[in-house]
């Protein structure tokens, strides 16, 4: 029992000491998002559903312009099944800030 209040005040002391400062409290104005297609996916394929995903990513307002990379992945390497895209944000002035990025939709 000594030894789980001593773990329990160690993560109160922890967490009280590590800086907070990597959590961002707002966005950075950008995100990625990594697609995966089945393994033996074509890059034609793989070249179709990251059109799509970057046509319905710029029917949000808040979305200044999409960067997509087919073909790769910062996790895996080189794949042809594999696609990141980087989601840059207008810049706060611009987007309606009642309502979230994530929840506009």
């Amino acid at each position: 029992m000594s030894t789980f209040g001593m773990v329990l005040i160690a993560i109160l002391l922890i967490h009280r000491i590590i800086p907070t400062s990597f959590l961002p409290i707002e966005d950075q104005g950008y995100f990625k998002i990594e697609l995966e297609l089945p393994e033996g996916a074509t890059l034609e394929r793989t070249r179709i559903v990251t059109e799509r995903a970057v046509e319905y990513l710029m029917k949000n307002p808040a979305v200044a312009y999409v960067q997509s990379v087919t073909g790769s992945s910062p996790r895996v390497g080189s794949s042809q099944a594999r696609s990141e895209l980087t989601v840059i944000l207008k810049p706060w002035e611009e987007r309606d800030a009642k309502i979230p990025l994530s929840m506009a939709r």
